[in-house]
């Protein structure tokens, strides 16, 4: 039994998911399990996920507005290798930084994910062969600040870069990798992603009400009912 405090949990939580970001794209749906959906189960290996971001952005935010409420130096205990994680993590998102202010390449987007990935995967590795040590060591609530600050400005550029030229937004998207490159591409607009931006807090109101009046006018819409569907209705091939 390993006795661990509230915020290592949250961080456990939290590094998990954004191990898995792939910028401009979203949560990677790997078989590391970072999110399970069974409406997406076929996406699962090259699908990534604007919709766990949009929720994920949600919760930072809430998250952050608890931990500003903190003397910035406040200490908190948690497992060594989760700082280690915590810390290889924050180096990374902090030298990309600079990226969030405009566009990622194909292969800056595979950089920022092999080094993210490859904390989560140092961490994994120690827990899965002998356990955590037991051994605690120190992050500052400055330091969770700041990475979450860097973090919601990453997931932010992301849900920019997502939004569709009819004002709605990409749901689920689909990564490929060649040698150093992880190239984008984007599936048909899907209902679940309109109602996860808009639960993300990150629109004004301006924004979501652009955002249902192109629900309003989408394909997704089905007057007969007043309903929408949630994914377009196709005219599939005999």
């Amino acid at each position: 039994i390993i006795h661990v405090n509230f915020i290592e949990k949250i961080l456990a939580t939290t590094l998990a998911k954004l191990s898995n970001f792939i910028p401009e794209a979203g949560i990677w749906m790997n078989t590391q399990r970072p999110e399970w959906n069974d409406a997406n189960n076929a996406l699962v290996g090259n699908g990534v996920s604007m919709v766990t971001l949009s929720y994920l952005r949600r919760f930072l935010a809430f998250f952050k507005s608890i931990t500003e409420a903190v003397d910035a130096s406040e200490n908190y205990e948690i497992s060594e290798e989760l700082a280690q994680m915590f810390s290889k993590m924050q180096a990374t998102f902090s030298q990309y930084q600079y990226l969030t202010e405009g566009k990622f390449s194909d292969v800056q987007r595979k950089e920022v994910l092999d080094e993210l990935g490859e904390a989560a995967s140092t961490y994994r590795l120690k827990v899965y062969n002998s356990g955590l040590s037991g051994h605690k060591t120190k992050v500052s609530a400055e330091a969770i600040n700041q990475f979450l600050s860097i973090s919601l400005k990453y997931i932010e550029q992301a849900i920019e870069v997502n939004k569709r030229t009819d004002n709605l937004y990409h749901a689920y998207n689909l990564m490929t990798v060649d040698n150093n490159k992880i190239s984008i591409d984007y599936l048909s607009e899907m209902l679940e992603g309109q109602v996860a931006v808009l639960s993300s807090g990150y629109l004004n109101a301006k924004q979501s009400l652009a955002l249902l009046d192109a629900l309003k006018n989408s394909d997704l819409f089905r007057q007969d009912q007043y309903s929408y569907l949630l994914y377009p209705n196709k005219a599939l091939k005999g």
